[in-house]
């Protein structure tokens, strides 16, 4: 293959790297290589600290596939104190989640680190701007469920 037939082929491979790169995550420049860096992985969490990271795995992977039936059923995904405070300030839970889908996508959330306590955790986690928020989290029969966070519903706290 002569060089005239190589130079598109190695741009379009060029383009479609940059491309993956840029949907992989946030990127930091490292000032003394002077190149991007990928972010730190999350740390490997361990017992009741994974299991509370599983449930906000559970609350992403629900929002993402628009299970909204799942986040509003009491104690599915969301306390049921979240779902009914969601559902008396105007809006029911499923049209402010529906809106919330509409209007950001679904949260890209990767969990940081988790603080316990005997019934109750804090997880930080890492939502689609770069920006870490606390998401607390109850103990409930058989694992765990999303509560308020720092006084809002953990929606709200997601997309701030």
């Amino acid at each position: 293959m002569d060089l005239a037939r190589r130079t598109p082929v190695a741009l379009m491979i060029a383009v479609g790297v940059a491309v993956l790169l840029a949907g992989c995550g946030v990127l930091t420049q490292d000032p003394a290589a002077g190149r991007p860096t990928p972010p730190a992985p999350p740390p490997r969490l361990h017992g009741e600290a994974a299991r509370v990271a599983g449930a906000v795995g559970g609350l992403a992977a629900a929002l993402r596939s628009g299970d909204v039936e799942r986040v509003c059923r009491p104690n599915a995904v969301l306390t049921a104190a979240v779902v009914g405070e969601m559902n008396s300030s105007g809006a029911s839970c499923e049209a402010t989640v529906e809106s919330m889908l509409t209007d950001f996508g679904p949260p890209r959330l990767t969990v940081l680190g988790v603080a316990l306590e005997p019934d109750l955790a804090t997880a930080r986690v890492r939502v689609r701007n770069g920006g870490v928020v606390p998401l607390t989290l109850l103990r409930a029969a058989g694992g765990w469920l999303v509560s308020f966070s720092d006084g809002n519903d953990p929606l709200s706290a997601l997309n701030a």
